[in-house]
């Protein structure tokens, strides 16, 4: 990975911006959990794989828990890929519901957010001020996807059947869990037919608007 210092002496240009810096902590700190887990990676470990110096993580973050809770920024967490494809073209309410199940279900494949999540509520347990903040990262990334999900299952004519903001836990909830407990299993522990009918309890086709 080219560090911002090196990219910029390479540019000719001045030291990084401030922004860049953080960029380049945020994904170090990203691989760095991902390969060694949370309880494991250290502050030290995660400057040097950004080709950073410690004080660079201390005047930018409040240590691994502040990187962490980084890492769900709204302007880090890439929303389009979230919504990209969920539910399909409009027009087809019923195509688009299965489609929205299928994929839920496939995100539920990707183990690594569910057990990043995981691991380091663990090592916050004991501390409540600490819940508190990654419990408040969290709900800053449902306050951003509600909308967003809204208006897509609006667009192809789909409706909760709950509070929007309800319905998007249920969903983050679903994927999560699913992920945790395929954990050491080669094969789906839940099938896209389970997984869409859980979603059906959730979503179904909005009622058409009299002319």
């Amino acid at each position: 990975m080219t560090t911002p210092r090196q990219a910029h002496a390479a540019a000719g240009r001045a030291r990084p911006q401030r922004s860049e810096v953080r960029e380049a902590l945020l994904d170090a700190a990203l691989e760095e959990f991902a390969q060694v887990g949370y309880g494991a990676a250290s502050v030290e470990s995660i400057a040097r794989r950004a080709g950073l110096t410690k004080g660079a993580v201390y005047g930018n973050f409040d240590g691994k828990f502040g990187l962490f809770l980084g890492l769900f920024a709204p302007e880090r967490m890439d929303r389009a890929a979230f919504l990209d494809g969920l539910t399909g073209e409009p027009g087809d309410p019923e195509a688009a519901l299965t489609q929205f199940a299928r994929r839920i279900h496939q995100r539920s494949q990707f183990l690594r957010p569910a057990l990043m999540i995981a691991e380091a509520r663990g090592h916050v347990a004991r501390s409540p001020e600490q819940l508190a903040e990654l419990a408040e990262a969290r709900s800053e990334v449902v306050d951003h996807l509600t909308p967003l999900l809204e208006a897509e299952l609006t667009r192809v004519g789909l409706a909760p059947v709950a509070p929007m903001r309800e319905v998007v836990y249920a969903v983050l909830a679903l994927v999560n869990g699913i992920a945790f407990e395929q954990v050491g299993k080669t094969e789906p522990v839940v099938s896209v037919a389970m997984v869409e009918r859980i979603i059906r309890s959730m979503v179904v086709v909005a009622p058409a608007e009299e002319s």
